[in-house]
């Protein structure tokens, strides 16, 4: 299970429940670059794997 860390929107799930949010990072041989990194659906601030998967 994943976590948000924003203890007001305090939401759980699954790795496929995550949103994937892109970030600029520059440009590398004239293409631009994106960083991505898996954000809480709900607010968009990061998320911690909790690693108990007894909830299913």
């Amino acid at each position: 299970m994943y976590k948000c860390t924003n203890p007001r929107c305090d939401w759980t799930g699954y790795w496929c429940d995550l949103e994937e949010e892109k970030e600029y990072a520059g440009e590398y041989q004239g293409y631009d670059v994106y960083m991505s990194s898996k954000v809480c659906p709900h607010c968009h601030q990061e998320v911690e794997y909790t690693g108990d998967w007894s909830e299913e």
